[in-house]
């Protein structure tokens, strides 16, 4: 369990002192991103079928972390996401093989993000959650700061800032009326039950309260904050893989570790406010790619939907809600990694990624066409692929509890798969304006615009066949979460009798696919 902290801690260290030895030694971040981050997709893959290998829910593979002897961990519920990171790490280290600038520091950078990514995912401890979830933004502001985007960077320090202070304050006031700052300690407190107050009022609402800004708010990123889509957008898809990819996932994976699992009833109190807020999220990303003509911002902003529905399937406080917020999570990573190298692919061939400029890459790329068409799909939850399990999930699951809001939601997914349906006609059919036949930027490569290179391949082969196997066979996935939704959602409030219907339902449907 450790060495999945400290492979990617120690590959920051290495890469940090090539960095002062001399610039020639520049060309070594290449082979030492996939090779560092490669071991640590490897370590996940094992602990995958390590933890597999018992049937039981709660924290599992316990180690004490050298300093200060917090827990670290993994649970049904961490580890598809530590999965996803792990492999969006590797995904962002083979993109990183176009890059020709600052590759020592870009490397030392996403080693330390990856580091407080995986972190955040292993941590039963608040202060351990808190010291690796500030580690991996340092390492992804760092990252935008060093592509000269000033302003983004101001904007995602305060964003982030923010966020902080409010998990601060809940966790300085859980440890202040609790036994410490271990997770599965806190969970045994029933603030509730005891009466207790902060500041005059129910601590247990207030606390959660400021857990559902730090969370929420880091989900919403995208959604809400246009320099935070145009700095993600413009910026490496290196960068945008870890930072939209795999950071903003762990706003909804908070709320499960540490609001759900310490603050029960008050994480169903908050229930119905969180569908909204995922409403409002998938409602504003759907505004947003409907007026956007630029390929990774509409990316961004249609991926940030499947997000929205993620915080509405756990807002329904149902097994089957529960397990499509993980798997949404999952689904949102895969399809931004996929649409971001797609952006940046024709950025660095043409410079735009406009939609109105192009026309006919069907048959000027096919390849490239192939893999738009699969990112497209699987961000609109279209079926055979991962999204459409979250999706369809998600809805069983809210449908009982929140009817009204999940059929809005599924009208917003409708909405952006035609948006996205849209972008692709107008991307892919018709034919490739002439004007790009003597374009300066195409002279290199006589006037046509080349396919797909063999660094841009091998990411969007595996992103897309981790799609398209989650999406005809999620029973690992699911299996993974099922006894750990229902230990979990047991202490938040009993299922009613449709409930329990449409989750017997569920569950023969997933076992047929299995």
């Amino acid at each position: 369990m450790l060495g999945l902290i400290l492979v990617p801690l120690v590959g920051a260290a290495l890469a940090l002192g090539l960095r002062f030895l001399g610039k020639p030694l520049d060309h070594l971040a290449r082979w030492l991103l996939p090779a560092v981050t490669g071991v640590e997709l490897l370590l996940a893959i094992r602990l995958a079928v390590t933890f597999s290998d018992t049937e039981e829910s709660g924290p599992r593979l316990l180690e004490t972390f050298p300093l200060g002897g917090a827990l670290v961990g993994i649970d049904g519920i961490s580890l598809p996401l530590l999965l996803l990171v792990a492999g969006l790490g590797f995904l962002a280290a083979l993109t990183s093989f176009s890059s020709k600038r600052r590759l020592l520091d870009q490397a030392a950078l996403q080693l330390l993000a990856l580091t407080g990514l995986v972190g955040v995912l292993v941590a039963f401890d608040l202060a351990l959650f808190l010291a690796f979830w500030l580690v991996a933004v340092v390492g992804l502001v760092a990252l935008v700061r060093i592509e000269g985007a000033k302003r983004a960077t101001t904007s995602l320090l305060v964003w982030q800032g923010l966020c902080l202070l409010a998990m601060l304050f809940a966790f300085l006031a859980l440890r202040a009326k609790g036994p410490g700052f271990a997770i599965p300690e806190l969970a045994l407190v029933d603030h509730v039950g005891e009466g207790t107050q902060l500041f005059g009022q129910s601590f247990a609402k207030l606390v959660y309260s400021a857990l559902f800004v730090a969370f929420v708010g880091t989900s919403a990123a995208t959604a809400l904050s246009r320099n935070v889509v145009r700095a993600i957008a413009d910026a490496p898809p290196a960068v945008g893989i870890l930072a939209a990819g795999a950071f903003l996932p762990l706003g909804a994976y908070g709320l499960l570790r540490v609001a759900y699992e310490v603050l029960p009833a008050a994480s169903a109190w908050g229930a119905p406010t969180l569908a909204i807020s995922g409403l409002a999220i998938a409602t504003v990303g759907t505004l947003r790619a409907i007026r956007e003509n630029e390929l990774s911002r509409l990316a961004l902003h249609a991926a940030s939907v499947q997000l929205g529905l993620a915080l509405l399937g756990l807002a329904s406080l149902t097994p089957a809600g529960l397990q499509a917020g993980v798997v949404l999570l999952v689904s949102h990573g895969l399809a931004v990694a996929m649409l971001l190298v797609l952006g940046r692919a024709l950025q660095d061939r043409v410079a735009t990624q406009a939609l109105d400029r192009f026309g006919g890459l069907a048959q000027a790329t096919p390849a490239y066409a192939a893999f738009t068409a699969l990112a497209f799909l699987t961000t609109a939850g279209a079926p055979g692929l991962v999204g459409f399990v979250g999706g369809a999930m998600s809805f069983a699951g809210a449908f009982p509890v929140y009817t009204e809001v999940s059929l809005l939601a599924l009208l917003l997914l409708v909405i952006v798969g035609v948006v996205l349906a849209r972008a692709f006609a107008r991307l892919c059919f018709g034919t490739l304006p002439a004007s790009w036949q003597s374009s300066p930027h195409l002279e290199p490569y006589g006037g046509k615009l080349p396919d797909l290179r063999g660094s841009e391949w091998l990411p969007l082969a595996l992103a897309a066949a981790a799609s398209l196997l989650l999406g005809f066979w999620p029973r690992p996935l699911l299996r993974w979460l099922d006894l750990e939704a229902v230990r979990l959602l047991e202490q938040l409030r009993p299922l009613g009798p449709m409930q329990i219907a449409l989750e017997e339902l569920w569950q023969r449907a997933t076992a047929l696919l299995s």
